[in-house]
């Protein structure tokens, strides 16, 4: 009988569903890597829409006008902190105050950067600007089970009656999550204090994790000055550089005039991929040199 009542009328009164005997519960992402969170745990379950399609790049991306009536039918909102969703704030922010907005930046630990984007940890009792801060945490298998618990705990707020099939898709989630881990641990333990080069900051947590050095290319999002550049291979010339990443939609020009200045490989992978842990897998592989 509960089930019946799930399905005719939804779990709890926040969670509106679209019309029709075939609706599901909304639930609406900021980026593409939350799709595949989402539908690991709840499956069929939902519809996940995502603000920033994939291929794009977040920090210029404008939702249309066609695109945010869609996101209107969402009953939760998963945001990551970044600074572009407060400029969508003005068009967002007229979604129905029954929409729960779960701010993952705000429920994990952070990790802030220095100019080259290398991540380094919070000092405990000092504050850290909000500009420094690392908020690309969904790039770290060593976080993700903690995001994607969050995710399941904020479904099964919306639909208790579903808590069952939602414990039971993080848990398979939960187990891919760690295989992967120990996949890359092993695959980089041979590179532990190598360098990767990436054309934007979106490698902070990975390297951290794995005991890699990351080093960003890009300046505030622009494309690096000649003397930027110069800095920067002076820098780099300390390290062994494994390979440069290069990403859609950004300024690449600098990155990959560092890896032909370099002599390194380098690949182009997209850190909004909604396969996340597949283009997570792909990325350390090219960083082992297995492709």
């Amino acid at each position: 009988m509960a089930a019946f009542f799930c399905l005719v009328q939804g779990c709890h009164p926040a969670a509106r569903r679209e019309e029709g005997p075939s609706a599901k519960l909304v639930v609406l992402v900021t980026i593409p890597p939350y799709i595949e969170i989402v539908q690991e745990i709840a499956g069929e379950n939902v519809e996940v829409i995502s603000v920033v399609p994939s291929k794009y790049n977040p920090h210029i991306f404008e939702p249309t006008p066609h695109q945010v009536d869609k996101m209107y039918r969402a009953s939760l909102w998963i945001r990551v902190g970044m600074p572009y969703e407060k400029r969508w704030k003005k068009r967002l922010n007229a979604l129905p105050d029954s929409v729960t907005v779960v701010d993952i930046s705000k429920k994990v630990p952070l990790l802030s950067t220095d100019q080259y984007g290398q991540a380094v940890n919070r000092v405990e009792g000092k504050s850290v600007r909000r500009e420094s801060k690392d908020l690309h945490f969904w790039m770290s298998p060593k976080r993700l089970k903690e995001q994607a618990t969050l995710v399941a705990e904020s479904l099964i707020a919306l639909q208790p009656c579903y808590q069952e099939r939602y414990r039971k898709g993080l848990a398979q989630y939960v187990e891919k999550i760690e295989q992967l881990d120990r996949e890359i641990a092993s695959w980089l333990s041979p590179y532990r204090g190598e360098a990767i080069i990436g054309s934007h900051g979106a490698l902070g947590y990975f390297c951290h994790d794995y005991h890699l050095v990351h080093m960003m290319v890009e300046d505030e999002g622009k494309q690096p000055s000649p003397k930027r550049i110069e800095r920067f291979l002076k820098e780099a010339s300390h390290l062994k550089i494994r390979c440069v990443f290069t990403y859609p939609g950004h300024q690449n020009r600098g990155a990959l005039m560092i890896a032909k200045r370099l002599k390194v490989p380098h690949y182009e992978i997209d850190p909004l991929e909604p396969h996340l842990l597949s283009m997570i897998r792909s990325m350390a592989s090219c960083i082992a040199g297995q492709t």
